[in-house]
């Protein structure tokens, strides 16, 4: 199945071919500064002693902060069909395909795709509902890297990089939020397009709390997540406080996703873990096998879910996985008929 576009937009290309140079020469200088830098006996050594235990714990810690985020995701899109197990599905697909990429720009496409198409939520309140999202995320992020980067005097200076991480993706999703409500609002009347999708009609007290536990449940997804690297940093003998070892999981992530980057962010993500590990006073090399550990524990389910969920969709070819970053585009446009328009109001 192809997605129907009205034009090429010839400076998407442009973006994208910058984006790509930027994120080969980024990767690449990465990877060249952990290959001369670590000692790489001390790296195999640290990964001949990985215990499967923790790697476990890692990868499980990570499939409950996405399941939480999951059910923070349907509070978002209650008025729809789509299930909190959907939702984790959708999620961890789009961080699937998202990591293989290595411009990283199909993740919210193919969410877009999942749910338009699979689970028929309109196209307008299906981003608006990821922008959301993403946004609650990063105020999530930034009150744990607050309490964990100020609380420890070592990690301070990570600051004056991961507060513009937090910037960028807080601009980014904040205008996307602003597409999605503005494609949303077409065809409503002044009182529908007035207020967000998921609380017309609803009072003040439904709305904070609504919105307060999705933050909530926000902060606690990502707290799990930052605990995988935790256990697993404890069992390279690492005996990071579980604070700043949450905070050491999670402004890796920030950063290496900030940062146009090699499929996975590899590089990215290792050289920003190494950083931060490496403020604290370890070792490179032990700094690098640990990384490693909690990265693929965060990698290894979602590719497994993004296996299966491509292997079974028939409607999601090569053609249009190449084609779904332009879906964006498409929103903004107005030239993706009826694949994300709800039905229409009745006229009297």
């Amino acid at each position: 199945m192809s997605l129907p576009y009205a034009t090429k937009k010839p400076t998407l290309s442009l973006i994208l071919a910058v984006q790509l140079g930027i994120g080969v020469l980024l990767g690449g200088g990465a990877l060249w500064y952990l290959l001369h830098v670590a000692s790489w006996h001390e790296t195999l050594r640290s990964l001949g002693s990985i215990s499967p235990r923790s790697f476990a714990a890692g990868a499980f810690l990570f499939c409950l902060g996405s399941l939480l985020g999951a059910l923070r995701w349907k509070l978002l899109l209650r008025e729809h069909n789509a299930s909190p197990i959907r939702l984790f599905v959708v999620q961890n697909t789009g961080l699937g395909v998202d990591a293989l990429s290595p411009v990283r720009i199909f993740s919210v496409p193919i969410q877009l795709f999942l749910l338009t198409q699979g689970d028929r939520v309109p196209l307008a309140p299906a981003l608006a509902s990821i922008s959301a999202k993403r946004l609650m995320d990063v105020c999530a992020l930034g009150c744990i890297l607050a309490v964990g980067l100020l609380g420890t005097h070592a990690l301070r200076p990570a600051l004056t990089f991961v507060v513009p991480a937090l910037a960028w993706s807080a601009l980014t999703w904040s205008g996307m939020l602003a597409v999605g409500r503005f494609s949303q609002a077409k065809g409503e009347t002044p009182v529908q397009a007035s207020q967000p999708p998921v609380v017309a009609g609803r009072g003040l007290w439904w709305i904070a709390r609504n919105y307060s536990l999705a933050v909530a449940l926000a902060v606690a997804s990502w707290v799990c997540i930052g605990l995988g690297a935790w256990v697993i940093a404890q069992d390279y003998g690492m005996a990071l406080p579980i604070v700043s070892g949450v905070a050491i999981g999670v402004a890796t992530i920030v950063v290496a996703g900030a940062l146009p980057g090699l499929p996975a962010a590899f590089g990215a993500f290792e050289f920003a873990f190494v950083q931060l590990v490496g403020m604290m006073g370890y070792d490179k090399g032990q700094a690098i096998a640990v990384a490693l550990a909690f990265h693929a524990a965060i990698l290894g389910p979602a590719l497994v879910i993004t296996f299966i969920t491509l292997a079974g969709n028939a409607k999601l070819s090569l053609r249009t996985l190449l084609a779904l970053p332009r879906t964006i585009i498409a929103v903004g446009t107005d030239s993706l008929p009826g694949a994300g328009r709800g039905p229409k109001p009745p006229t009297k």
